[in-house]
């Protein structure tokens, strides 16, 4: 409901947003929201997102925890549409009352600007999940049952940009390696990366 305007009803998408308030193009009013971060865990497929998710909802309850799979499309060229911007839209609603919300999402994190959605965070904060390759690879062959050879080294290649570097286009992120921890043991450093961001 963040996009609808509370006097003359309007739900397009061209709304403009301050840090402190949205302003309808049709009839002008403003109105205040709050602007809280959007916060991701990502990381190449295999690395452990769902599995340190998991962990992390079922040790706290002070916000939720919710997986991009769930709007995935096979078509990537609809990532923003199809994934992107429902996940900003949904944040968005949630951060109106005071719940924060941690996606775990393994790709499209440099379309993340070309969203409508985007203005209406204070920032994107990122943690990039990653660990040592031959860790990887059994994680994803024992543990996934994944065989298929151009999986495995796209998800190798993936994960290596994440160890040697900051930033995925605009979007910056911190980095865990979780080789030697177990799930909980990372959900906890997790968390305490949640806790350690700022709430607009």
């Amino acid at each position: 409901m963040i996009s609808i305007c509370p006097h003359c009803g309007s739900n397009r998408w061209n709304k403009s947003a301050t840090a402190t308030h949205i302003t309808c193009p049709e009839c002008s009013h403003s109105w205040p929201y709050r602007r809280g971060p959007l916060l991701l865990l990502t990381g190449c497929s295999g690395v452990g997102k769902t599995t340190t998710g998991v962990a992390l909802s079922h040790m706290q309850q002070d916000f939720a925890v919710l997986d991009a799979d769930m709007f995935y499309l096979p078509d990537d060229s609809a990532i923003i549409t199809g994934m992107l911007e429902p996940i900003c839209r949904f944040s968005a609603a949630l951060n109106q009352q005071g719940t924060a919300i941690l996606w775990t999402i393994a790709g499209g994190l440099d379309c993340i600007k070309g969203t409508y959605h985007r203005q209406f965070f204070s920032e994107v904060k990122c943690l990039a999940l990653t660990c040592e390759p031959d860790e990887l690879r059994r994680r994803m062959t024992e543990g996934r049952g994944i065989t298929d050879e151009g999986w495995l080294n796209g998800s190798r290649e993936y994960n290596a940009y994440f160890r040697t570097h900051n930033a995925l286009g605009d979007i910056a992120f911190d980095k865990l390696d979780i080789t030697r921890l177990s799930p909980n043991e990372a959900a906890k450093q997790v968390y305490a990366w949640m806790q350690s961001q700022p709430y607009k």
